[in-house]
This record gives C-alpha cells, structure tokens and sequence, in this order.
C-alpha cells in the first residue's frame, strides 16, 4: 500500500517537486499512512481524480475496498481525492468517506437497471446476463462525460483496471493532464488486445499489482510499469 501511495505522489505539481520539504513531507506521509496518524497540511500536495469500474458502496462496504483504502492512504499523506465509480441501485450518488469525495455516475434509468458494476464483477455480470451487454455504451459515455467535470481541477488521473484506465487516457488527453492505470489482475484479458495495447502505450505510467501482470502489460508494450501490492 505504502509503495502505491510513494508512486502517486512522485507525480507532484511542478511547484512541489523542488520544494525544501519535500524529502520530509514524503517521510511523514509515510509514515502517517502506516501507523494511522493524523497528518495535517495547509494545501493538499497533489488533487487527484481517481476513476475506477468498483468502489465501496458505503463506509461499511468491503467490496473493492483496497481502492479505498489507497484512497483513504493518499488523502492521510495530505493529498485531495476524488473518485468517481459507476452508480449502483440504492447507492449515494455523492458522499464524503474518511476525507475521500466520492462521486458515483448513473448510466441508466430507472436506476435499479445499473446492474454492469459491482456484486461479481463486470466481465462475470456479463456472462451471467448477456443482456447487460447493451448497457456498456451508456456506461462508457457516462463515465466519460463525468470524468470530463471532475478530473478539470486535478493535476492527475489515477485509473483502477484497464476499462477505466481508457476513460483516464481519453480524459487526460482532452484536459491535458497526466494519467495513471492500475492493472489488478484479469483486466489485462478484459478489452480487446488492440485497445488494451494502446492503453498502456500512451498513459504515463501503469502500475500492476503482481509479477505476473507485469510481464503482461510489458508484452503489450507499456513504456512505463512499475509494481507493487495495492491491497
């Protein structure tokens, strides 16, 4: 966890990275993500867009809570995130969790249709229901129009798996902002190998979770990957 939040916040706004403090805010923040203590900032170092295809429902939701707690690590080392997610029924469309602002898009309505995200995954949604496959449109265009708004004020775009890291690269490159894809694991597989190519060619930096999926994402030719455990 603490080498995930280390490689976010290498990717600091120009007036930061020359700064003094930098050495020492780095080692406090560290040091505040590992033992819980509170770490108090006059300015967040780096505003972060966090998109992902899965995020807790609620504060007492554990589903794909490792992207929360990342979340949660950065925010602790003095960093200001925002994370946008798919809508699911009954679920906030807006909400605070321990400092991380989360938005939740809706591409469907009545919104008790949102059935892509969540419960098992997209990819085993899928093959349960082939039905959810006409959902995938309004999913991406959604995703991407909301993107668009809330990544305008960030100095960078932190996706979590390949389907979200295209809305990132799309995004960043409209907005001209750096943009960041983790790779957790079958995603690598997910999206056409075309697509999933030019992914990881054109972000600025992929990150993976496992040795496994590094030499997935370096056979599919990323320029820059680096690993390290997420959850």
């Amino acid at each position: 966890m603490d080498d995930s939040c280390d490689r976010l916040i290498e990717h600091r706004r120009p007036d930061h990275r020359a700064g003094p403090d930098f050495g020492a805010n780095r080692h406090a923040a560290r040091r505040a993500v590992l033992t819980d203590e509170p770490l108090h900032k006059a300015e967040a170092l780096l505003r972060i867009c966090m998109l992902t295809t899965c995020y807790p429902l609620a504060q007492s939701d554990i589903t794909c809570s490792f992207v929360h707690r990342l979340a949660r690590a950065l925010v602790k080392a003095g960093e200001e995130v925002t994370a946008l997610a798919p809508g699911a029924p009954n679920a906030k469309a807006h909400e605070h969790m321990d400092g991380v602002e989360v938005y939740r898009f809706t591409y469907m309505w009545p919104r008790s249709w949102q059935q892509l995200a969540y419960r098992w995954g997209i990819p085993e949604n899928i093959r349960n229901n082939r039905m959810l496959l006409g959902l995938i449109p309004s999913f991406f265009v959604c995703f991407m129009f909301r993107a668009i708004h809330l990544c305008r004020s960030a100095d960078i775009i932190h996706a979590h798996w390949l389907p979200a890291g295209l809305v990132a690269l799309v995004v960043g490159k409209l907005l001209g902002k750096p943009s960041v894809v983790t790779v957790h694991g079958s995603d690598a597989r997910l999206l056409p190998s075309f697509l999933s190519r030019w992914i990881v060619q054109h972000v600025s930096q992929v990150h993976v979770v496992s040795v496994e999926m590094q030499e997935i994402v370096r056979s599919l030719g990323a320029r820059r990957s680096s690993h390290s455990s997420s959850r």
